[in-house]
């Protein structure tokens, strides 16, 4: 009579056990609700989100030189965000699907500027729809003077953006 207790109570744990496997592969994760912020946090770099937007033809980060490659319906869906990461504006785009704006090439690119004398250089880095861009100069913080982005800092930027574009294409 003691035993059945014991036997029920093991199979209660069995089965809560197969319970939590079965759901567990049934729903396959889901992807984060800011993937960028949380692997640059994971890379030790502090870093927050500064705005969210729709409209690259009046938020990318490059000006009046760059809004205009990305007018038009076929960047209807692009997704901009806006972050300060470690005193260093930075700005992720996710176009909606492959093959737009060509202006702005796939790889890494230091001081990239989309006409020879145009303004707003910007340090960056794409990958297939994914786009990085990290501006040049520091944030100005108290008395200190805006100073050149480290490229080592750029570097680790980079790194970081291309893993994460590899597991959220």
């Amino acid at each position: 009579m003691k035993q059945v207790p014991i036997a029920l109570a093991c199979a209660a744990l069995v089965s809560g056990g197969l319970y939590g496997l079965l759901t567990a592969f049934a729903r396959p994760p889901s992807e984060p609700e800011d993937p960028w912020l949380l692997a640059w946090s994971a890379a030790g770099l502090k870093g927050q989100l500064v705005g969210i937007s729709n409209d690259p033809a009046q938020h990318l980060m490059f000006g009046g030189d760059g809004r205009e490659i990305v007018k038009g319906r076929a960047f209807r869906d692009t997704v901009l965000r806006r972050y300060l990461v470690q005193a260093v504006h930075a700005q992720v785009v996710v176009f909606p699907g492959e093959g737009l704006a060509e202006a702005l090439p796939e790889g890494r690119h230091f001081g990239f500027r989309l006409k020879p004398k145009g303004g707003g250089a910007a340090h960056l880095c794409r990958v297939g729809r994914n786009l990085l861009l990290v501006k040049t100069q520091t944030i100005r913080i108290g008395l200190f003077e805006e100073m050149p982005t480290p490229k080592p800092f750029v570097e680790k930027l980079f790194d970081v953006f291309e893993k994460t574009a590899a597991i959220y294409p």
